[in-house]
């Protein structure tokens, strides 16, 4: 009977459980402030630089884990107003760091709206669902958290009228523990409807091995140029540019990827109908992740909250520990179906001994291009693997 009940639970909050959006908003904003520190800048706009990465990784991905979900656990008639409570968590989060920006240019002092919009939402959640998702006290304690550190830190302005740097670095550290409880509350949430919802068609996870074959070789092809421009910035330029290039060249990596998936799925959905064929399959994943590797992301994620927030300015060692450490972990849990992946963490460990000898931002950027690399490789390796059959 209690299995029923959850079961019942997770089908009315099939939309508000879809938390992989909100993780990667909350990992978005833990990298963004990781390279706020590299750049060595915590003035405006830089402060909010994490709003940007955060807002930029969720909203790219966002059309892609709608058809995935979809795709992994089926499809759920729901109401306008619970496709509005869905949304409104992360909206309200991403409303309070415009206002936050506002009150800052304005020069009003007041705590992170941000913070509190986590703060508060989270505690609706953990009032009306109680048990069952009592993962979002993380939230609380985060957004609480991340509101007194930007309240008992004094404002001032610095050069050009900005905001003075305690008060950027404030809004920074904010940000990275808003980043850390968006992540876990949405992890968290994630595995939650994975436990339970499973697809009645074993088929619709593997909905055509030919089109899962026709989509990992255009991902391994960017990640690969990806890999090969930010190493070749690192290795081009000084420190001080490759600190200033890397965001932007994050960025605009981030808006072309989009636009690349969104052409391929034009190109496919134009040819099908040019054709009279059915609509194709276009560009999603299998969301029905394990929970190891739910538990990896998270650990890594912490390592670069640790990294920007305790070592600013000192090469993250922490977060290449823990990418070498936790992919090893991962490979050899479950090495039959991920052994293509074992050049991850030889990438993290080469990158940890070789970042050693280079300023933080470099060796950064040479962790990013390794990382890439190592990945493309090994989507094209399972590419190469996959079966025939569908």
């Amino acid at each position: 009977m209690q299995d029923i009940r959850r079961i019942a639970f997770v089908s009315q909050r099939y939309l508000e459980l879809q938390g992989i959006g909100p993780a990667l908003c909350g990992a978005g904003m833990i990298l963004g402030a990781l390279v706020v520190h590299l750049a060595g800048d915590a003035s405006i706009p830089a402060p909010f630089i994490p709003l940007l990465f955060g807002g930029m990784l969720e909203g790219n991905v966002r059309p892609y884990l709608q058809r995935s979900y979809q795709r992994s656990f089926g499809s759920a008639v729901a109401t306008r107003g619970q496709q509005w409570t869905a949304m409104l968590p992360l909206l309200l989060m991403m409303m309070g760091g415009l206002a936050d920006i506002t009150f800052q240019f304005v020069g009003h002092f007041a705590p992170s709206v941000a913070a509190v919009a986590l703060a508060a939402t989270s505690s609706m959640v953990v009032f009306m669902d109680g048990r069952c998702r009592m993962h979002h006290v993380i939230g609380v304690v985060a957004g609480v958290a991340a509101a007194i550190v930007t309240t008992i830190i004094p404002h001032s302005f610095g050069a050009w009228g900005s905001i003075g740097p305690a008060r950027g670095e404030a809004y920074v550290l904010a940000y990275t523990l808003v980043g850390l409880g968006l992540l876990a509350t949405g992890l968290l949430d994630h595995h939650l409807l994975a436990s339970l919802m499973r697809p009645a068609d074993p088929a619709a996870v593997a909905w055509t091995a030919a089109a899962a074959r026709a989509r990992i070789p255009g991902r391994a092809t960017f990640a690969m140029l990806f890999s090969f421009c930010v190493g070749g910035v690192a290795w081009a330029v000084d420190g001080g540019t490759v600190a200033v290039a890397l965001p932007a060249l994050i960025i605009v990596s981030g808006a072309l990827a989009r636009a690349g998936g969104s052409i391929g799925d034009l190109r496919l959905a134009f040819r099908a109908f040019s054709r009279c064929e059915r609509p194709p399959v276009l560009n999603a994943v299998n969301l029905d992740v394990p929970a190891d590797a739910l538990v990896a992301f998270y650990v890594i994620a912490a390592a670069a909250a640790v990294d920007s927030a305790l070592f600013p300015h000192r090469v993250p060692l922490a977060l290449m520990a823990s990418t070498a450490s936790m992919t090893a972990w991962l490979v050899v849990r479950d090495w039959p179906e991920r052994r293509h992946y074992a050049l991850v963490p030889v990438a993290a460990m080469l990158s940890l001994a070789i970042g050693l000898t280079l300023d933080p931002s470099r060796a950064f950027a040479m962790f990013v291009s390794a990382i890439s690399a190592a990945l493309a490789v090994a989507w094209i390796v399972a590419a190469r693997t996959a079966p025939r059959s569908a």
